[in-house]
């Protein structure tokens, strides 16, 4: 082989691993996942993105996932410590304790988004948005769900942020969530109190 086709061959296989590299590189990029948000039925209908059928149906589901996976607390005080004063309730499916009172508190939704998974061919999926103390909306996944997610043009945001937990997280009285990395996420520190 001569000198110059050797160079060639040389150059040929290191375009090539540049190129491999860049196919590596690009599948890594995280897939975005369009998604809209809502405070109400009334607002999705209105805001003519959806049928006001297909936006009850999307609440409903929300609604359901929130009753089933919102985070719950033994104690008021430390739920309102991560949702903020006056956003949470009694668990409406706890049997009332001797007291009087509850033992399950969780926090109310603001909302409700929709996520279009063009990878799952197109198919829908809904989940719970609160609101937290430092005044972010974020999802089950404890993501922070992005404000243009309100608008009409909705929002990209990465499926992690539309992800739904397996089971709820129940804390007890005297924890506290450090909310770094969101509600739920695998940043967040437990400390437990006395």
């Amino acid at each position: 082989m001569s000198k110059r086709s050797s160079s060639a061959v040389k150059t040929s296989l290191l375009g090539g691993a540049g190129l491999a590299a860049m196919f590596v590189l690009t599948g890594c990029e995280e897939e975005k996942v369009e998604t809209h948000a809502y405070e109400s039925v009334a607002e999705c209908s209105a805001g003519g993105v959806y049928t006001a059928e297909f936006c009850e149906e999307n609440f409903e589901e929300a609604v359901a996932l929130h009753r089933s996976l919102a985070p719950r607390y033994e104690d008021i005080e430390d739920c309102e410590k991560d949702f903020g004063e006056g956003r949470c309730e009694a668990d409406p499916q706890v049997v009332v304790n001797n007291d009087g009172g509850s033992n399950s508190f969780l926090p109310f939704m603001l909302g409700y988004m929709m996520a279009n998974n063009t990878t799952a061919g197109g198919s829908y999926s809904s989940s719970p948005v609160y609101r937290t103390a430092d005044n972010k909306a974020v999802g089950l996944s404890g993501r922070t769900v992005p404000s243009s997610a309100f608008s009409r043009a909705g929002a990209s945001v990465s499926p992690a942020t539309v992800a739904k937990p397996n089971t709820r997280t129940t804390f007890t009285k005297g924890t506290s969530v450090s909310t770094r990395g969101g509600f739920g996420s695998t940043g967040r520190g437990l400390s437990m109190g006395s």
